[in-house]
């Protein structure tokens, strides 16, 4: 029989393979424990606790300082700290901390494009702060930050966010040739960019020409081929010449076609209808709905386009079949009617409007027929259509106060005061204006109790307007309740010490019965 090891050496084989455990797994709780405080500061920092999630991230970087990726979350969250509202000093100083970070991510890690535009973005607003508060008489063009910029291009090409930042620097230091260069690049790149640049300061017709030239290279070498048709046909769109914009379109749709979605119809449509081709963009309107998942919703869109080529009869035209075809719908008709109106075709609109009530009356349709009675000053109509919208929708605040307003107009105070009221108790979000609007009706009607009341609504709303205030006090007078009334003339004058009316009623008061001033 075998003799067992002895106890000693049993002892010294288990604290051997415990001691190479715990090697092995002290560097995974080390990792562990780091990931906890960057979660942690993840979800502080989602509730706007900088100043906590700040020490979650030091802390994390005290056990793995060799992280890039938590340098780099540090000087995401100095660039925030530093991006506040806060003494220009103080800016710089946490800023600087930023580019710490982001330096030493890249130092870590050379090949990561969001430190090395963290970084860029770091150094751009750096110098910002440094122009407004004086520092500099100019601002100055910092090499670090066109440096650290065109590192995050060359790492990440394809982003949008970093060319877009990249052009703008260019263009605000004045680097034509580096900024034209840039254009033709996006295009080139990223035909499908055409959108975001349109919105930029720096895109003017020479920037759209380079930028047209990168997309035409693209189109010859037949990168995204979809996109790059589809981005120049906008641009020819942009410049209005509309059959190069056509053709352009028709190239694209036909690459992918399976891609193709009722939009792309639409748009090719207004194309056509901004070529005064009615027909093929009638063609095209109903080639899209051919295909449409939501027929009303897109119907309504074709029709705004309409009214945005400003073509009313093809506008008219295409509601009429495309009622025929799918029925009517309470919108759509709404619709029809209400870009006629806004293109001034007032006699359409209420044919519209007239068989939309005979299908079925609503608030809406008697609503838009008040605005084209007002337009042309059909007072009795427009009294009787806002009447009959708020009888159709009762609960409907903004036809109770349209409907005020027209009673107010045409001197019939009494229903105007109760229809604002009705205006009141059915909105959602009150102003201070709308009890004001009721408390001056309610004066003409010799209710000043009730005006006082409003005045004081309006004024608890929006304490800073001292004619709520005066006009309470001149509610209060009338109720010869003088002293109440000095009291508001008082506040009102407290709010706007320099008015020459509040102070005036005040002196009235005060010499005719001996108010204290």
């Amino acid at each position: 029989m075998e003799k067992s090891p002895p106890f000693s050496f049993r002892l010294l084989t288990a604290f051997f393979i415990l001691l190479l455990f715990l090697c092995a797994f002290y560097p995974l709780t080390v990792h562990l424990r780091a990931q906890l405080h960057v979660y942690s500061a993840e979800k502080r920092s989602a509730a706007s606790q900088f100043s906590e999630a700040l020490a979650e991230l030091q802390k994390a970087a005290v056990l793995l300082p060799d992280d890039f990726l938590i340098h780099n979350e540090l000087g995401n969250l100095y660039y925030k700290l530093g991006s506040s509202d806060q003494e220009s000093n103080k800016k710089l100083q946490i800023l600087g901390r930023a580019k710490e970070h982001f330096q030493e991510a890249l130092r870590l890690h050379p090949l990561d494009a969001r430190s090395a535009y963290g970084l860029a973005r770091t150094e751009i607003l750096i110098e910002k702060i440094n122009y407004l508060s004086g520092r500099v008489s100019s601002l100055l063009k910092e090499a670090s930050a066109m440096s650290a910029l065109e590192q995050a291009i060359a790492l990440r090409p394809a982003s949008t966010i970093y060319r877009l930042a990249y052009a703008r620097y260019l263009y605000l230091h004045d680097e034509e040739t580096k900024f034209m260069a840039e254009m033709h690049n996006i295009g080139r790149l990223q035909p499908s960019m055409h959108g975001a640049l349109r919105g930029q300061s720096f895109w003017s017709p020479a920037a759209r020409q380079e930028f047209f030239s990168g997309v035409k290279e693209a189109i010859v070498q037949g990168v995204t081929p979809r996109q790059s048709l589809l981005a120049a046909s906008e641009l020819m769109a942009e410049g209005k010449n509309w059959t190069e914009a056509i053709n352009y379109r028709q190239q694209g749709m036909s690459v992918q076609s399976s891609l193709n979605r009722a939009v792309d119809f639409i748009r090719l449509g207004f194309m056509y209808l901004m070529a005064d081709n009615h027909d093929e963009a009638l063609g095209n309107f109903f080639q899209a709905l051919s295909i449409s998942n939501d027929i009303e919703r897109d119907i309504i869109a074709i029709m705004q386009v309409c009214k945005n080529a400003e073509r009313p009869d093809s506008l008219l035209l295409f509601y009429q079949k495309a009622g025929k075809l799918y029925g009517h719908s309470a919108d759509m008709d709404i619709a029809a009617a209400r870009y006629l109106f806004e293109l001034k075709q007032n006699e359409q609109a209420k044919v519209i409007l007239q068989e939309a009530n005979s299908r079925r009356r609503t608030g809406a349709a008697y609503y838009l027929l008040s605005r084209i009675a007002e337009v042309e000053e059909d007072w009795d109509g427009f009294e009787l259509t806002i009447q009959k919208a708020t009888l159709h929708d009762p609960r409907n605040a903004g036809y109770h106060l349209r409907f005020s307003q027209v009673l107010n107009r045409l001197q019939k105070y009494d229903r105007a005061e109760k229809e604002a009221g009705l205006a009141i108790n059915y909105t959602d979000n009150i102003s201070a204006g709308l009890y004001s609007y009721r408390a001056g009706l309610r004066m003409r009607i010799n209710n000043y109790s009730g005006a006082l009341d409003d005045w004081l609504q309006a004024a608890a709303m929006s304490p800073g307007n001292g004619s709520f205030y005066f006009q309470a006090g001149d509610a209060a007078e009338k109720m010869d309740k003088i002293d109440e009334a000095a009291g508001y003339y008082r506040k009102a004058i407290g709010l706007e010490p320099g008015n020459g009316t509040y102070i005036q009623r005040l002196e009235r008061l005060d010499k005719k019965y001996g108010v204290k001033r």
